[in-house]
């Protein structure tokens, strides 16, 4: 696990001399300069990076999504959110994934969302006490919708080409199984679609989302508390509250490897874009947002994904 750290250390250093990476004029002239100079900053880290994001951060995507995604697919509070489900849409059951960027978890649902209708028929009994939110609602509904928000079009077009391969796949796959299983779960729809916009602007009608999702992205959102009150609007209510479930999954200032490798970023987001880098939050900074964004029944866990962090 070492050389992994080394390596990303060893890669910010030389960025940090100059000439080691070109630097960016940013010019706008607006009520709202600092705010677009970062937004712009972020288009050129992003377009930079989008062909290769993938690869580099391949092995830190897998071990970050796996706990988002078990939330979406096997929600620990299933008796709870299936009971919820008599307040939601009954032909329509929405995830948006805000900051999506390559679409790595919208493309993981879609995997499991396959396998798990592929093997509804032989798992039911045992299966029925262990399936979390979306399974349950599958077999009772007839549309999963996909959202994802991102608003690099570099990314999004990678997003595209992914989630685009994942669904024809997923389209074989269905095909095939129903040949063979004569009896199997009603047959669901699952669509997606991609919206190239910011987290603070989402362009969703207000409460239209079962679940929100944000991973490894809510560190770099321009206004933070902003984008909690976006993903709170859109996110589903009864009209006393929001029924919905927001999943955030972020870098944390809690550990001292994150503060280490961040404050190098800073230095060198400050010098080859403006001094307004966005930065991750501690654990009490983001509980503080959730609550003053109206959110409630917030629960918070910790944990390290590899050795440091």
């Amino acid at each position: 696990m070492y050389y992994h750290y080394t390596f990303l250390l060893l890669l910010l250093l030389p960025a940090l001399s100059a000439g080691a990476l070109p630097k960016h004029e940013i010019d706008i002239s607006n009520n709202n300069k600092n705010t677009n100079l970062v937004f712009q900053a972020l288009q050129v880290e992003y377009r930079e990076m989008a062909s290769w994001y993938d690869w580099f951060w391949k092995s830190y995507t897998r071990e970050t999504l796996k706990i988002p995604l078990d939330l979406v697919m096997m929600q620990q509070q299933a008796k709870e959110s299936c009971g919820r489900l008599r307040l939601y849409n009954k032909n329509t059951f929405t995830v948006v994934d805000v900051a999506c960027g390559t679409g790595e978890l919208l493309k993981r649902i879609i995997i499991s969302i396959n396998h798990q209708t592929k093997h509804n028929k032989e798992h039911d009994e045992v299966g029925e006490k262990k399936k979390g939110i979306i399974t349950k609602f599958l077999k009772q509904q007839q549309q999963l919708s996909l959202v994802g928000i991102e608003p690099c079009t570099e990314m999004l077009e990678q997003a595209h080409r992914k989630l685009s391969l994942s669904s024809s796949l997923q389209q074989q796959q269905l095909t095939s199984a129903s040949a063979s299983a004569s009896t199997m779960t009603t047959a669901t729809t699952t669509t997606t679609t991609l919206k190239q916009a910011p987290a603070e602007e989402l362009p969703l009608k207000d409460s239209s989302a079962d679940i929100v999702t944000c991973t490894n992205a809510f560190h770099f959102f321009r206004d933070k508390s902003k984008a909690l009150l976006e993903m709170k609007r859109v996110l589903k209510s009864d009209g006393t509250g929001t029924t919905g479930t927001l999943i955030i999954t972020d870098w944390c200032q809690d550990f001292w490897m994150v503060k280490m490798y961040h404050l190098l970023e800073k230095i060198r987001w400050n010098w080859r874009f403006v001094d307004k880098y966005p930065g991750p939050l501690s654990s009490k900074e983001l509980l503080t947002l959730l609550q003053n964004a109206g959110f409630v029944d917030v629960s918070l866990t910790k944990y390290v994904v590899r050795v440091f962090w």
